[in-house]
């Protein structure tokens, strides 16, 4: 049986480049255990093609070669479990991250198809929502809407929320009675959240709202359009004794000009 291979048959056999053979011998990670002393060829022997390929492997999942370089300089197997545990957990923070922006992808691609497909429908309908969170600010009476959306942004833009996950879609509650007259007085301007949050700034915990989980009456309107008036929808939204709460969030349809957005109202008919 061969015993001894170049450094050319010992990359064509392994799979890998001689470059790459010549870095982990000249690494220390594993060196050509045999040297012809009159031509000066150096060659592996076949035990060692085990140890390239424990270090190709080892490669494929991540681990750094001088973690690999450790773990073979002890040479006990559970030299590397604190290597593979290291990159385990960097991994699985990575996949984390992905699946966010995967999942943050997907809202805004339903975002925009949702408005595209709902700003035309003329009756109402029906909504089931989880609980939502979002990043809110109080609205004063007669306070203009520019400063209150700068608040928001000032809160949204403070280096203390800058971990902060969120849906980026604008939205106001109102007053019932005071939206059902047609008054444009919000109660609060809002950023939804992506999730729960885990940990919020002390100054900041009045600002975080919740929204039951539970079916509300929707309806699709612009409303900031000089031509709406409260009446077109108000008879839709008719109460008497039950939830007094209006949501009302706004579909960017343009990405200039935002005077023409479709807004969804939206009305908690019963929670659950």
């Amino acid at each position: 049986m061969k015993n001894r291979f170049t450094i050319g048959e010992t990359a064509e056999i392994m799979g890998i480049s001689v470059q790459t053979l010549r870095y982990y011998s000249n690494s220390g990670l594993v060196t050509p255990e045999y040297v012809d002393r009159r031509t000066g060829y150096r060659y592996y022997t076949f035990n060692q093609l085990h140890f390239i390929d424990r270090i190709k492997y080892l490669r494929s999942l991540g681990v750094p070669l001088k973690g690999i370089k450790e773990a073979l300089k002890d040479g006990r197997g559970e030299a590397l479990l604190p290597h593979l545990k290291k990159q385990y957990d960097e991994l699985c923070s990575s996949v984390e991250e992905l699946i966010q922006a995967r999942d943050g992808l997907k809202w805004y691609i339903d975002y925009f198809e949702y408005s595209k497909s709902h700003n035309k429908l003329k009756w109402p309908y029906i909504r089931n929502f989880p609980k939502r969170y979002a990043i809110g600010t109080v609205c004063g009476e007669k306070e203009p809407v520019p400063d209150i959306e700068i608040r928001l942004d000032a809160i949204r833009g403070d280096r203390e929320m800058k971990d902060m996950k969120y849906k980026r879609q604008w939205g106001y509650t109102f007053d019932y009675d005071k939206f059902m007259s047609g008054s444009f007085v919000p109660l609060q301007h809002y950023m939804f959240l992506a999730d729960r949050p885990a940990s919020m700034p002390e100054k900041y915990r009045d600002n975080v709202l919740e929204f039951p989980a539970g079916e509300y009456l929707c309806f699709m309107t612009k409303l900031r359009s000089e031509n709406w008036r409260a009446e077109s929808v108000s008879h839709f939204f008719e109460t008497e004794g039950g939830s007094r709460l209006i949501i009302v969030n706004e579909y960017e349809e343009s990405l200039v000009e935002y005077k023409d957005s479709p807004h969804e109202i939206q009305m908690l008919l019963s929670e659950g």
